[in-house]
């Protein structure tokens, strides 16, 4: 018997049939469980002389135990995808999803927040969905010399480290990427990119001429976990039948 893990580290739509059944075990079990890494925001661009915010880091989302496996249930998977920055300021950045027909979304981590012209990008969890949720770090406002740097992705160990200029915020483990640094204001530079799972990108920097973009947020990541002894198997059904799934 062994561990197994099926990885979604590409963006996009999966739709995976669970080969286990856990009816057994307690909701506290961490052997079985499933994660997900939501999206960087990006940082800030320019279309006048100055230096921008940073994007925050996106959410990370664990279920554990009995209550995430059915066999035979069918999951949709989504990955979030990447944000570019805009020369002002862009969308949130996109969340990771896993969700079935019968129960919706189980398990969810939301994007963080795009920087702007004067501030670094936000970090709620509000909508993320799961047994554990951390949330990503925070984006850092600009201050002379350093454009906002991008807070870090929520991960398994912790939430994100919040960006402080010039460097991007840490990894809160796992899968979880780590913020675009600042760039300086003494000349004219797109921000930096977060990167994967969850990095919020870096704000740009404008000196006397053109419209850079801000540091693009990194795209999100989810696994799933299980221990193949469960292949198939069909175990508690009167307990199933009891509860009525």
């Amino acid at each position: 018997m062994a561990i197994v893990t099926v990885n979604f580290n590409t963006p996009g739509t999966y739709y995976w049939t669970c080969p286990v059944d856990i009816w057994d075990l307690v909701p506290s079990d961490d052997t079985n469980f499933m994660e997900c890494y939501g999206g960087g925001g990006p940082g800030a661009g320019r279309t006048t002389n100055g230096i921008s915010g940073g994007g925050a880091g996106g959410a990370y989302a664990k279920l554990t135990g009995s209550a995430a496996f059915r066999y035979g249930r069918v999951y949709t998977i989504v990955v979030a995808a990447a944000v570019n920055g805009t020369t002002g300021t862009g969308p949130s950045g996109n969340s990771s999803i896993i969700s079935t027909s019968e129960s919706g979304e189980i398990c969810k981590a939301t994007g963080g927040g795009p920087g702007t012209s004067t501030t670094g990008g936000s970090n709620s969890t509000t909508g993320s969905v799961g047994t554990i949720i951390r949330a990503g770090g925070l984006g850092a406002g600009p201050g002379s010399p350093y454009s906002g740097a991008g807070g870090g992705g929520g991960g398994s160990t912790s939430a994100g480290g919040n960006a402080s200029n010039p460097n991007g915020g840490t990894s809160g483990g796992g899968q979880a990427g780590v913020g675009g640094n600042s760039q300086t204001d003494d000349g004219t530079s797109n921000g930096s990119p977060g990167t994967a799972a969850g990095g919020g990108g870096g704000g740009a920097s404008r000196l006397s001429t053109g419209s850079p973009t801000g540091g693009q947020g990194a795209q999100g990541y989810v696994k799933i976990t299980y221990d193949d002894k469960y292949l198939g198997r069909n175990v508690s059904k009167h307990h199933q039948l009891l509860i009525g799934q």
